[in-house]
């Protein structure tokens, strides 16, 4: 049965709900009805542990008192073995896509949350995975692999940026441009720069200008601009005449 009761400590007024039924043990949640932040308080054998804006209360006897400080003991155990792995590497970056990429003696792999290697640290340098792929560079060349470690593109481009809205920019004798995730080519190399999809545009560069392509290679705001960056929002930024100005999708701009 919940038992409700209340009382004051300092200047709160607390409110408590019994949970009953553990042998030996009683668990009540508290509500902390004027007061946001919670402060520890103790009552004979209660001990009030604060838990953001709720408030655990336990009455134990000693025996579950060990019961649970041996849990603590060995999960702690537990968490801390979990992380030796890391202590082999020189660097550990988060995980994405169920991997994080790891460097060590100045060459990269990838291992997934348990320490276990997906992908042998033995590539120049590598980007994070994105969308299930990972950018990595062997013997000066970018290509792409993926979280078992097999190469779904091989390593041919001199530059190659991460995976977005299923498209990676590329660049092979000084031109940039599109792959797919198979490594098809779905906008030609002929950009001097490029910056990756955002929002179904891309920002790219020809003849020293900026503009806007699809994902077919369209030109959506002409190659006007002295820089442009990714759209966001429906907004992105680009420079004009010497000055940054915001544009929309249709090129109208809205903001100066």
């Amino acid at each position: 049965m919940l038992a409700e009761w209340s009382w004051t400590a300092g200047s709160a007024w607390w409110k408590c709900y019994s949970l009953s039924g553990c042998p030996g043990s009683e668990a009540q949640i508290l509500t902390r009805i004027n007061s946001i932040h919670a402060e520890n308080h103790t009552s004979g054998n209660r001990r009030l542990l604060p838990y953001g804006k709720l408030i655990l209360l336990f009455t134990l006897n000693t025996q579950v008192m060990k019961y649970i400080l041996f849990l603590l003991i060995n999960w702690l155990a537990v968490a801390g073995s979990a992380q030796q792995w890391t202590k082999q590497y020189d660097n550990v970056d988060e995980f994405n896509c169920g991997m994080a990429l790891v460097t060590k003696g100045g060459l990269h792999g990838f291992v997934n949350k348990e320490g276990k290697v997906l992908v042998p640290v033995i590539y120049d340098d590598a980007l994070h995975c994105t969308e299930g792929l990972a950018a990595i560079k062997k013997d000066g060349k970018w290509g792409f692999l993926d979280s078992t470690g097999q190469e779904i593109v091989t390593p041919q481009y001199n530059d190659a940026n991460s995976f977005a809205e299923g498209l990676a920019v590329v660049m092979k004798g000084e031109k940039y441009g599109f792959i797919d995730r198979a490594g098809k080519t779905v906008v030609p190399l002929s950009y001097d720069n490029a910056t990756s999809f955002s929002e179904g545009l891309a920002a790219a560069s020809r003849n020293g200008l900026w503009g806007f392509i699809d994902k077919a290679g369209k030109d959506i705001i002409g190659f006007k601009y002295g820089f442009a960056g990714s759209f966001s929002d429906g907004i992105a930024k680009v420079m004009k005449e010497g000055k940054w100005i915001e544009i929309d999708k249709s090129g109208k701009t809205v903001n100066e």
